[in-house]
């Protein structure tokens, strides 16, 4: 049961504090907003698009008509990027080239899921379809 009181269910993101110890101390569960207060933030979406380091992220799937306030700018080339190959079933390290942003590619554009820190980039997984 999280700190909530609510009990966690099967897909939930949970975050979790222990004590020098190892016992845990805190439970934080994400219920689909991808937030956990201003420290932790994770969710799946797609790159809408990429120029000089950084990209517009979305949780939205993309269309031609999008406002940027609908989107998060995030430093792509950041992130310790993983990609995975549908095609392939494999994954391998990547780079930002290797997403596939809306603009670039509307009808193949990549899935990516993110993690960051305190606004700081940390996991990037990009899912394609070559």
């Amino acid at each position: 049961e999280a700190n909530d009181g609510q009990p966690i269910g099967k897909g939930d993101i949970v975050r979790f504090d222990t004590d020098s110890s190892g016992e845990i101390t805190n439970i934080v569960v994400d219920r689909g907003s991808g937030k956990f207060g201003d420290y932790f933030y994770s969710a799946l979406g797609y790159v809408y698009f990429k120029d000089d380091g950084y990209a517009y992220f979305t949780t939205q799937r993309p269309t031609a008509s999008m406002s940027y306030d609908d989107m998060t700018l995030i430093p792509i080339d950041k992130f310790n990027i993983t990609v995975y190959s549908k095609k392939e079933k494999k994954a391998y390290s990547g780079v930002p080239e290797d997403i596939i942003d809306y603009t670039t590619d509307p009808e193949n554009y990549s899935t990516v899921y993110i993690t960051m820190n305190y606004e700081n980039a940390q996991t990037l997984i990009c899912v394609t379809d070559y």
